[in-house]
């Protein structure tokens, strides 16, 4: 991609900085114009559309390699400071993700998708360590699936939940 003068000051004119958003002492550069949902900036050149921070990462430091992220240090889907950016890897980035607690889906009962409570949970170890159920019945008693709470005896999900 060629990035003259005008393409250049036209994204450089859409951006501002943050002054209550910096990482490593140095200041946010956002995009100060259309964002997507998740917060990147998009910006359209020659009839497509760029999220911001890869286009800045490109002023800079040329093509992306094919495959590889451009990932934020800062955790700011907006900025465009390409202090706060680096090339990762899909491994590296969702492994950045993580690190940084923004991928964790919420656990046991905060889960919208949960059936059961803590103490459902406990009532199943209970009765299953008594051998007084079986698993598929216990299953059928609580409304999952006999995989479900064998994952739970084995203490493969519901960890947190200890007795």
């Amino acid at each position: 991609m060629n990035f003259n003068k005008e393409l250049t000051d036209t994204f450089w004119n859409n951006t501002k900085e943050n002054s209550k958003k910096s990482w490593n002492g140095s200041i946010c550069v956002e995009w100060n114009s259309k964002k997507d949902k998740s917060g990147y900036g998009s910006f359209y050149y020659e009839g497509k559309s760029y999220r911001t921070h890869r286009l800045s990462w490109m002023m800079r430091f040329g093509e992306i390699p094919v495959g590889m992220f451009i990932c934020h240090h800062c955790d700011n889907p907006s900025c465009v400071n390409v202090e706060h950016l680096f090339l990762g890897t899909p491994k590296e980035n969702t492994a950045d993700k993580f690190s940084k607690n923004r991928g964790n889906l919420p656990q046991g009962e905060e889960h919208w998708k949960s059936k059961l409570t803590k103490k459902d949970v406990l009532k199943i170890r209970k009765l299953y360590k008594n051998k007084k159920y079986k698993q598929v019945e216990l299953s059928e008693m609580f409304g999952v699936t006999q995989a479900q709470i064998s994952y739970i005896v084995n203490d493969i999900f519901w960890k947190e939940s200890g007795d």
